[in-house]
């Protein structure tokens, strides 16, 4: 079985968290790597 990796982007609102996460999944695709990208709801307070 291949072992794959489990990468998380934690951090403040503005800290740009989606830009990297876009960055790192395109980055991804185009090498050809499979990615399964999920996205935790948090409710803001």
């Amino acid at each position: 079985m291949r072992k794959g990796k489990f990468i998380t982007i934690d951090g403040v609102e503005g800290a740009g968290k989606s830009t990297q996460i876009d960055f790192i999944c395109q980055y991804l695709a185009n090498k050809d790597i499979n990615i399964v990208l999920t996205r935790e709801p948090v409710e803001a307070q």
